[in-house]
């Protein structure tokens, strides 16, 4: 059957229903599941725990706003013929946008005499979710060459990226940045050739993946040059 829940940001709702299966039908973001077993899972609209039954369910909101939506959950045999792939209707890059899971930013360091820039895009160790970089896009204002590293340890000054959905909760992303006045510890996995004042995409076939405790770095190659990295990502389990 379909049950409504209507949640406060973090807050949860006890469903009174015996199962076998829950799926989440709609909402505006990332739910916990918890089984009256003691089993959860964090969903996405789509998604669902099948064959576990159960008799009785918590959803808790996992984005820190308002959330509300439907599920369907109990014992009968649930069929969804839709058709997923190239010819499906359902635009699963503004699914991702609606439930709140991809995000941007754009971090800006200016240069400072003797020092080098850098940016540091980080996944905090507690996190909790892998961290995908779809896009990254470097500019600095001189010409320089940028050198990328990836680091287990956090470093500078840091902001979160922005939701693309306006109004829900900020990125788990940390867009770090700073100056020093030696190159940045890690190890160098790239390095990009840039002119003055013009973005350059960082060449890379597929996402870069970052876990839980695991961060990229680009650093300019000049001393005294602004950096500016801008960023387009996604949360997931």
């Amino acid at each position: 059957m379909q049950y409504d829940f209507n949640l406060p940001g973090n807050g949860g709702q006890v469903i009174d229903v015996k199962g076998r299966f829950v799926k989440y039908r709609s909402g505006t973001g990332y739910i916990r599941v918890r089984l009256s077993n003691g089993g959860y899972a964090d969903l996405l609209p789509g998604q669902g725990i099948f064959n576990i039954a159960f008799d009785s369910l918590t959803i808790i909101d996992r984005t820190g706003l308002a959330n509300a939506g439907t599920i369907l959950a109990g014992d009968f045999d649930f069929r969804d013929d839709r058709i997923y792939g190239d010819v499906n209707v359902i635009d699963n890059s503004k699914g991702k946008v609606i439930a709140g899971s991809t995000f941007y930013r754009l971090r800006a360091v200016g240069g400072i005499a003797a020092n080098y820039s850098f940016v540091q895009l980080f996944n905090p160790l507690t996190s909790g979710v892998n961290i995908s970089l779809n896009r990254i896009m470097l500019s600095s204002d001189v010409t320089n060459l940028i050198g990328m590293t990836q680091t287990g340890a956090e470093a500078g000054a840091s902001l979160a990226p922005a939701n693309k959905c306006i109004g829900m909760a900020d990125g788990l992303l940390k867009c770090n940045g700073g100056n020093v006045p030696g190159p940045a510890g890690g190890t160098a996995i790239g390095s990009f050739l840039i002119s003055a004042n013009l973005y350059t995409e960082v060449a890379i076939r597929d996402p870069i993946v970052l876990l839980p405790g695991r961060g990229v770095s680009f650093q300019t190659g000049s001393l005294n040059a602004g950096i500016y990295v801008s960023v387009d990502c996604e949360q997931f389990i």
